[in-house]
């Protein structure tokens, strides 16, 4: 696109309307010419942060790995964090999180949203291996964090200080109680997230697995886990 401003204008002001009001679109613009035009929303997130008394913001877009080599070029001191999952647990979920709320998940239909269903199991499992990769390319060639789901079930205190000191801030115990700030983060329409309003789950059930068969066959089809 010749001006990847207009582009983003319209998101931009979907953001700053849900997080900030209307009267905000207007202190926080995009013109439609503007070559650095990543700036006013780093500008809206510094502010409204200062404004809540905090000194640290957090940007979580899964969709932003595709994006990650343009983000650290505009924004050179951006810490980057990869939270990873193993395949078998990330084909589950997808499978199951778009088939049971697709139009929220249309925009991966690409031309078929209209009529999309969700992620087939082939569709998942080509997913997980083809973002799995940008991230092992990513942690070999910068400063990127890496964080293990499984990590973060099993200990998540040790997981947590072990990111906090990487990131050269404070741990606090509020960090893992997410359902103090539930509802500040999650929105009322991402229904698929309604479990994470309790504590890190420490158990997952794979409905996708009770036919052991097709376990080992996904197994056999995701690309290594090691990192």
């Amino acid at each position: 696109m010749l001006w990847p401003a207009i582009k983003v204008r319209k998101h931009f002001e979907n953001i700053v309307r849900e997080a900030g009001g209307e009267s905000l679109c207007n202190v926080y613009n995009i013109g439609i010419f503007q070559s650095d035009y990543y700036r006013p929303f780093v500008d809206f997130m510094d502010d409204i942060t200062i404004e809540n008394k905090k000194n640290i913001w957090v940007e979580k877009t899964p969709m932003h790995l595709y994006c990650v080599n343009e983000i650290q070029k505009r924004i050179p001191d951006a810490c980057i964090i990869h939270m990873v999952r193993n395949g078998l647990d990330v084909v589950d979920s997808l499978v199951r999180a778009t088939q049971d709320n697709p139009q929220q998940w249309a925009r991966f239909g690409g031309w078929r949203r209209k009529f999309w269903k969700g992620f087939s199991v082939y569709d998942a499992i080509k997913k997980w291996n083809h973002d799995f990769n940008i991230t092992k390319s990513r942690l070999a060639i910068s400063k990127d964090i890496l964080v293990k789901y499984e990590d973060l079930i099993s200990d998540p205190f040790s997981s947590l200080l072990n990111l906090c000191q990487e990131l050269d801030i404070t741990y606090s115990d509020r960090m893992i109680h997410s359902d103090q700030s539930f509802g500040s983060i999650v929105r009322e329409d991402e229904l698929w997230k309604i479990n994470n309003k309790s504590r890190v789950l420490t158990k997952k059930i794979n409905s996708l697995y009770k036919d052991h068969s097709k376990k080992i066959y996904i197994e056999s089809k995701l690309d290594s886990y090691d990192v």
